[in-house]
């Protein structure tokens, strides 16, 4: 079976990358050690694929070298942009982070402001949000957002992520919304 990477390739005479929207060309080749066998042998490979640019496939065939056993030109497609999730249910989800749950475990109600923070930090990027001040409350620095269109006040206390829970956290927020962070 097959397992090709789809989103680069290298020639394998010059070395360079062929990436996407390129064309190149692959070529299935039968190893010196099958060639003049009439028995195939099972420990090495029947076939090798080889990948090669443009440049060097034209190239190879002018100068007659070595004829494969098959051939084929490719050319590495863009990936699928992933669907936008729309705006109201972004929104909609972080208006959710400030309900108040009544008899919530402090571990959860500090993930709870983890989420907050970090979500907030999406929707100003994506500029659902904007930053009016930052205040400090108790010797903790808190972000005063206002949403764009109806002007409704958010107060995001401002949260020391590790590297390890936000990358946890938006892996999750990756899967749930479907965009990359």
């Amino acid at each position: 079976m097959w397992q090709i990477d789809k989103s680069t390739k290298q020639c394998r005479n010059c070395g360079v990358f062929v990436g996407v929207n390129q064309d190149y060309f692959s070529a299935l080749v039968v190893p010196e050690t099958n060639a003049g066998t009439e028995q195939p042998d099972n420990s090495s490979p029947r076939f090798i694929r080889y990948d090669f640019c443009i440049n060097c496939w034209e190239r190879r065939t002018a100068s007659g070298e070595d004829t494969p056993f098959s051939f084929w030109q490719t050319r590495i497609a863009t990936p699928p942009e992933l669907p936008k999730t729309p705006k109201q249910v972004l929104l909609s989800f972080f208006d959710n982070l400030f309900v108040e749950e009544p008899h919530k475990e402090n571990s959860i109600v500090g993930i709870k402001e983890q989420i907050k923070y970090l979500f907030s930090l999406i929707l100003l990027r994506k500029r659902l949000l904007k930053l009016t001040r930052a205040e400090y409350k108790d010797n903790k620095r808190f972000l005063l957002l206002e949403r764009t269109g109806d002007n409704k006040t958010y107060e995001v206390a401002e949260i020391n992520i590790s590297e390890k829970e936000f990358i946890a956290l938006r892996n999750e927020f990756s899967k749930l919304f479907e965009f990359r962070i």
